[in-house]
């Protein structure tokens, strides 16, 4: 395969080391969901032990699994709840730590415990305003620690809209989960581990940070919303010019003919595309009105602005729209040939897992 998704260790390192002195003595859990944000799951999450890091939440089962016969050392959070009895027991012999979202999610847990003859783990999940899971009614949440063989190690919330800008939906996320806990309090229930700070709330918002934080797109230096932390974009897809051509003035270049030569051009065609994730976006359909709206605004001020690729240093503008499997820079004036290295700026979540991934 002629690319290859390159992260560059010592940038990843030192996003790390600026995280842990930002949040301080608060433990720091490291999201690896889809396959650790793009970097390559278990290699990913070797590295963050090295860097002192052994809390790890992860969204799919297999994801828990594979970790932890890669020998990964550490805790391990499933974050989505299980629904079926032989899996939940699966998981808790290989001790991950379930997620707890209703009386009946827990009923199913106690079951397999002592099926197990075991004490498992469990967090539980508070919905406090993203509606997905988790305990809406406090009342409810008392009920769960009648329940046998299970440990409560943890409880925790998620936020909706941390990137936003003026600190208003995540301080009633906040509010209400602080309520929950007190409430537990006042019945005599401690949980030793309360999270909810995502890696925008955690690096934003020092209040939300409670015991532990949740780090996941910070540790790429990819944040949906900027902090005073200055942090590195630690990966790009590397490629290596598959021809290069001259063009007349007046030439189409790809699809839709979007594109026409505005004088003589020497080209170089890029064995990279949407199929490999590049230039594709996340869905933005999860936004607010007004985020949409942003977005537009910033859809206009891009238009005419150069999207760039990077052959031994320079910048080289795109030229036509990117296609399924090619796309086309200038590099009018040089020397440029064939197999030589190019490198594509991208997000690592988006890009084709099948596509081998290498730190550097």
């Amino acid at each position: 395969m002629n690319k290859t998704l390159v992260i560059e260790k010592d940038k990843l390192e030192e996003n790390i080391h600026l995280i842990q002195g930002t949040v301080g003595d608060k433990q720091i859990i490291a999201v690896l969901k889809g396959n650790g944000y793009g970097l390559g799951l278990e290699t990913y999450a070797r590295i963050l032990n090295e860097n002192g890091i052994h809390f790890f939440a992860v969204s799919e089962p297999e994801e828990a699994l594979s970790l932890r016969e890669s020998e990964i050392e550490g805790n391990i959070l499933l974050l989505t709840p299980v629904t079926e009895q032989t899996l939940a027991e699966k998981l808790m012999e290989q001790n991950v730590i379930l997620t707890i979202h209703s009386y009946e999610n827990a009923k199913l847990y106690e079951n397999a415990a002592l099926n197990l003859d075991i004490i498992a783990s469990v967090h539980i999940k508070v919905d406090t305003g993203f509606g997905r899971f988790g305990f809406q009614d406090m009342q409810e949440i008392p009920k769960v620690f009648k329940l046998k063989n299970l440990s409560f190690d943890g409880i925790y919330s998620h936020f909706s809209c941390s990137f936003e800008k003026t600190y208003r939906i995540t301080k009633k996320q906040l509010q209400k989960f602080l309520e929950v806990l007190s409430y537990l309090e006042t019945l005599g229930i401690k949980i030793p581990l309360k999270h909810i700070a995502n890696s925008s709330a955690a690096l934003r918002f020092p209040e939300t940070r409670m015991d532990a934080v949740r780090i996941g797109s910070a540790f790429l230096g990819r944040l949906s919303y900027p902090t005073e932390l200055k942090l590195n974009r630690i990966a790009y897809l590397e490629s290596k010019i598959l021809t290069t051509s001259e063009l007349p003035a007046n030439h189409n270049i790809g699809y839709a003919n979007t594109y026409y030569t505005k004088k003589p051009t020497k080209i170089a065609v890029i064995p990279v595309g949407y199929k490999d994730g590049y230039m594709v976006e996340k869905s933005r359909d999860t936004f607010r009105s007004i985020d949409i709206l942003r977005y537009i605004y910033q859809d206009i001020r891009q238009l005419g602005k150069k999207t760039w690729v990077e052959i031994d240093g320079t910048k080289y503008p795109l030229l036509g729209r990117v296609g399924m499997y090619n796309i086309v820079t200038d590099i009018t004036g040089t020397d440029i040939k064939a197999g030589d290295t190019v490198k594509c700026s991208v997000n690592p979540i988006l890009i084709d897992n099948q596509i081998p991934r290498e730190f550097r």
